[in-house]
């Protein structure tokens, strides 16, 4: 059972192990979306269903929305938080409804947060998977001391994309559980850390988790972009858009990813700035991209791709009808002037398809992108806490 399901990336991800799942989500597009994509869906208010219908299904998948707890927007769930804790202590010995009545939320999508435990409580699933943005993690530790009461083993880690072949640097929060042994993803691809390099010497090198882990998979090579070009977004700082090469993982991408575009890099130094610091010069060589946001600047395609996240804009990298994805395609086009990033492209770098059947208008395609979880790290994650594998 996959409540929020989205647009499909835990069942994209997850269909790879032979798991198939009904998901459960509101927003119209991403129903049809999932329909043309395959995935079981019932469009429906989370919070107002009745989970008894699915008692006995082996697994539940939950994202609750996460723009109120994101450091990107105005993070009114952050100022809940003492609320949720109340709230999760008083499911101690079972799920109590008045935990969500009885308060009065700065944020009402705050206490969706709390859906997976009444799923949990009332269709009592062999595993329990969450996914929610890293401000969330408390909340997941705090469930997972309930759900041990309840006679699972659960553990909350924050992971990051990139370690699953995820051309970004996507970090995201998850709790797991079950009734049985658990055990933590096992990473496929080594960590971004920046100024380390493009990570190719470490190929195959031993690593404490016993086999060789194969290099993070840059956004240039994702999108088949072999010259450096640089991505510009729509964040400045002191009145300058920040520059960022991509010879590593692209940043966290969101649904202001529409205002993005590529550009031919000069050859110059590329500079950026953090806030209270001294403007560092960034060092062209092959390393991954930081995390992408809606507000993100400029970034260099020799990295991997930032976090890919809902706030993308529906803007294209190619004129309508061309995807020529070449770096020679793409270094015309840019002398031609910018050329903002495709939706296939941005579906790419968050790990899906880049024909995935997205429906809707192009912001609204753009947000189902950018919300939806990486199909890699799904997949990763229920092979762990459901010890399925492929």
């Amino acid at each position: 059972m996959d409540i929020f399901a989205g647009p499909g990336g835990w069942s994209q991800g997850i269909s790879e192990i032979g798991i198939r799942d009904v998901g459960l989500e509101w927003d119209r597009d991403a129903c049809l979306t999932r329909a043309a994509a395959g995935h079981l869906t019932v469009r429906a208010n989370v919070a107002q269903y009745p989970p008894d219908a699915f008692a006995g299904y082996e697994g539940l998948i939950a994202s609750p929305p996460c723009q109120a707890w994101s450091t990107a927007g105005k993070g009114d769930a952050r100022l809940d938080l003492p609320k949720v804790h109340e709230a999760v202590s008083e499911c101690a010995k079972g799920w109590d409804p008045r935990v969500i009545s009885s308060r009065d939320w700065i944020d009402m999508r705050t206490p969706l947060v709390l859906e997976p435990l009444r799923w949990a409580w009332l269709i009592r699933p062999q595993w329990i998977t969450c996914e929610q943005v890293p401000p969330a993690l408390p909340v997941w530790e705090h469930m997972c001391e309930i759900l041990r009461g309840w006679g699972y083993s659960a553990h909350a880690v924050v992971l990051s994309a990139e370690q699953w072949g995820v051309p970004q640097t996507r970090k995201r929060a998850f709790l797991m559980a079950s009734r049985g042994s658990l055990s933590l993803p096992m990473p496929t691809h080594q960590r971004y850390r920046s100024g380390e390099g493009s990570g190719e010497a470490e190929e195959c090198q031993p690593s404490l988790f016993g086999l060789g882990l194969k290099p993070w998979v840059s956004a240039a090579e994702a999108l088949d972009l072999a010259k450096p070009l640089e991505i510009k977004g729509n964040q400045k700082t002191d009145g300058v858009y920040q520059t960022r090469e991509v010879s590593s993982p692209a940043q966290t991408l969101t649904r202001n990813t529409r205002f993005w575009h590529l550009r031919t890099s000069f050859g110059e130094p590329h500079r950026g700035k953090k806030a209270g610091s001294p403007k560092p010069e960034f060092n062209p060589t092959a390393q991954p991209s930081r995390t992408v946001t809606g507000k993100s600047g400029s970034w260099l395609l020799t990295r991997p791709s930032t976090t890919v996240v809902g706030s993308f804009s529906p803007h294209k990298l190619t004129p309508p009808g061309h995807r020529d994805w070449s770096s020679e395609g793409a270094s015309r086009q840019a002398s031609e002037g910018a050329v903002h990033i495709s939706l296939e492209q941005a579906a790419v770098l968050q790990g899906f398809p880049a024909d995935y059947p997205f429906v809707g208008s192009k912001s609204s395609k753009f947000r189902q992108c950018g919300d939806a979880v990486p199909p890699a790290m799904a997949r990763a994650v229920v092979e762990a806490v459901s010890g399925r594998a492929a």
